[in-house]
């Protein structure tokens, strides 16, 4: 009876080893670690998520929606990193943005700012998301960014419903909040904006 004990210890020892790495963003690391627990047969939705999100950190984007599918079909929730764009006044005054989670289930979509943010901490089912056509916002006078729009219930008035749009990019350290050094240091990366539109967009039908 020794061996069958010692194989659920290692098999959850590779499963912290990915999370850690995970934790440390070492995505090809990740995905080496996974790959060799992966051929035992164990599947941790968890590690599935940790998976998907180290393909979508690395640009791999078709890997990204398989990996996303097998693991939002074992029950897993993806945490996805991206901008939240909000409009100024009549969108006259550009746009500013700040980051925030994006929590993807197949059965519920939840938001997190990690910032200030006029939009409170929400989850809300999967069925009630609506993807709008808007694929872009603007940021200031001379440039728009890819966004995915998104419709949901008001979180303080669900029969009301509200405007999200959500876009992916890399802002220096601790600039998010002060709005033209921002936004002239925004690198937006147009193609995660396109991958996880896409995976919402077979979620939401």
């Amino acid at each position: 009876g020794v061996q069958t004990c010692a194989l659920p210890i290692s098999i959850s020892a590779m499963a912290s080893q990915i999370h850690d790495s995970f934790r440390s963003h070492s995505y090809p690391v990740v995905l080496q670690q996974a790959g060799r627990y992966l051929q035992t047969g164990a599947r941790d939705r968890e590690v599935l998520g940790e998976v998907a999100i180290s393909y979508l950190e690395m640009q791999n984007y078709s890997a990204f929606q398989d990996a996303a599918h097998q693991a939002l079909s074992a029950g897993a929730t993806l945490h996805l990193d991206v901008m939240h764009h909000h409009l100024s006044l009549g969108g006259f005054g550009g746009g500013t943005l700040h980051h925030a989670e994006l929590d993807v289930s197949t059965e519920t979509l939840g938001y997190k700012p990690l910032e200030k943010c006029n939009l409170p901490e929400f989850q809300t089912p999967m069925k009630q998301v609506r993807l709008g056509t808007r694929r872009s916002a603007v940021l200031d006078k001379s440039r728009s960014i890819p966004v995915v729009d998104l419709d949901v219930p008001e979180p303080a008035n669900p029969k009301k419903q509200t405007n999200v749009n959500l876009s992916a990019g890399r802002i220096p350290e601790g600039l998010t909040g002060k709005k033209a050094a921002s936004n002239i240091l925004f690198r937006e990366d147009s193609s995660k904006v396109d991958a996880i539109r896409q995976l919402l967009q077979t979620l939401t039908r």
